[in-house]
Formats: structure tokens, sequence, C-alpha cells
């Protein structure tokens, strides 16, 4: 048998002015280092869609746990409530609705509030002290009216 020839990849007519930046001036084989616009654009697309199949899995694989996680804690609390859970402390994990003081503008649960209705508002105070300052203070407004 005879070892194989390896012939030098060559074109010719128009090609040849076509593909001349791909073709290397030793022997007229194919050239791959520097990259050509289009391999550096064919490695840039694929870095982007790498990156875009991350993103994408990372943003599902949250979301799967996010799903699961809400699915557990609903069957938690519904297993919870089954058991025959106290009133008492239904109420304390239910009612966390923060109130504004209107005097000193101190946060408060609204179960632990002091409630004042004023003309059909109704007003939490933080202690009885903030409590009367502002029934005061409505006293002398109305007074000078």
């Amino acid at each position: 048998s005879q070892p194989l020839e390896i012939t030098p990849f060559r074109l010719t007519g128009p090609f040849r002015l076509a593909y001349t930046p791909h073709i290397a001036a030793y022997g007229g084989y194919p050239v791959c280092w520097p990259l050509s616009k289009h391999l550096m654009m064919n490695l840039f697309a694929r870095v982007a869609r790498f990156l875009l199949w991350l993103l994408f899995v990372s943003w599902s694989v949250w979301l799967l746990r996010r799903l699961v996680g809400w699915l557990l804690r609903d069957a938690a609390s519904k297993s919870q409530q089954s058991e025959g859970a106290t009133p008492e402390a239904q109420t304390i994990t239910s009612a966390r609705r923060l109130v504004r003081d209107p005097v000193c503008g101190m946060h408060v649960d609204e179960t632990l509030s002091i409630p004042m209705r004023e003309g059909g508002e109704l007003l939490h105070f933080c202690s009885p002290a903030c409590r009367d300052a502002y029934a005061v203070n409505v006293r002398k407004l109305a007074a000078n009216a």
C-alpha cells in the first residue's frame, strides 16, 4: 500500500478572492488563527446562548422552589387547623396588622393599640398619653375655629 499524500487546499478563479483571508500563505491550508469575524460571532452566539439557558434554568429552579415551599406551607397550615389549634393562637398569628399613631408616629400592633373614634374615623394610639395629647389638640383647634 502507498502512503496517502496530503494535497494543499487550493481554490481557483473567483473563489480564491472570496476566501483569501481564510487561506494560509504556507501551502494554501485553511487558517484557524486569528479567528475570523464569522468564527468570533459564532463563539459570541454560543456564549450568549449558554448564558440565556443558565438564566432560564436558574429562574425555573427558583420558581419551582417557591412553588414547592408554598405547597408545603399550605399543607402545614391545613394540618395545624385540622388538629384543632386554639383560637387564641390563630388570632395571634393572623392579626399582625400595624397601625400608625397620629401623635408620635409610632407603629403599633392593632390588637395592642388604644383605639379612639373621632368623627367617624377610628384612630389608634400607642399609649394613653398620646391619646390624651391628641384629644387636647383637637379641643384647642375646635375652640379656635
